[in-house]
């Protein structure tokens, strides 16, 4: 089991992954495919993978810069294309790997930031395009859109204690259930994707949001 993180020992990968050798590196800081080529050179074939990397990166811009715009797609979409890439070239995804891009709702509804939502819908468009055309041939493609989620390391827990009262309002606005959904079940329920067959989840977009429901 391999990860690949830029964070701590006290990251939520590595608090769910512990198992994973994690490849410690700042995938920001990578300019060309060849970069990501030589960072996946080491990987064995891959069964099962999870794409997880993303994020806001504190990007609020209602009218975001170039700037803004291009970190955050670069982030969200242009790094996880570049694994993918080199992956399946490097013929480590075979017909019977599984990929799993876990994203967001924000790929399906504009409250969350201009620069984070377009990145998000590039993102499922491009796993759309890929699973289509590649056509089995790296394996099986899908895409999650998963809602608030809270767990050790997330960024809910994180607002829960740094900001109580933001963390309550948005709990009462948005979430029916009255809590944002435990990492724990998420999990639980992506990693069963991985034992179905590859013609049943290939091309799947799947929201996840625990009926809050804003998404389309």
């Amino acid at each position: 089991m391999y990860g690949i993180s830029r964070y701590t020992n006290t990251s939520t990968y590595e608090l769910h992954c512990k198992k994973a050798k994690i490849l410690k590196v700042d995938l920001l800081a990578y300019n060309t495919q060849k970069e990501f080529d030589e960072l996946i050179a080491p990987i064995p074939s891959i069964s099962n993978l999870f794409i997880t990397i993303g994020g806001g990166y504190g990007v609020k811009a209602d009218l975001p810069s170039y700037e803004q715009l291009h970190l955050l797609h670069k982030l969200n979409l242009l790094i996880p294309a570049a694994i993918i890439h080199s992956l399946a070239n490097s013929n480590k995804l075979t017909t019977d790997s599984k990929t799993c891009l876990v994203s967001s709702i924000a790929t399906d509804e504009v409250t969350a930031s201009t620069a984070y939502t377009s990145s998000k819908a590039s993102l499922n468009s491009y796993a759309k395009c890929i699973a289509k055309k590649l056509g089995g041939n790296k394996g099986a493609i899908f895409y999650i859109k998963l809602g608030a989620m809270e767990g050790s390391g997330t960024s809910f827990d994180r607002l829960r204690t740094s900001n109580v009262t933001a963390y309550d309002d948005f709990v009462l606005d948005r979430l029916p259930y009255g809590a944002p959904m435990p990492t724990e079940d998420v999990a639980r329920l992506l990693i069963s994707f991985m034992g179905c067959s590859n013609q049943l989840v290939d091309g799947m977009v799947l929201k996840l949001d625990a009926n809050e429901s804003l998404a389309i």
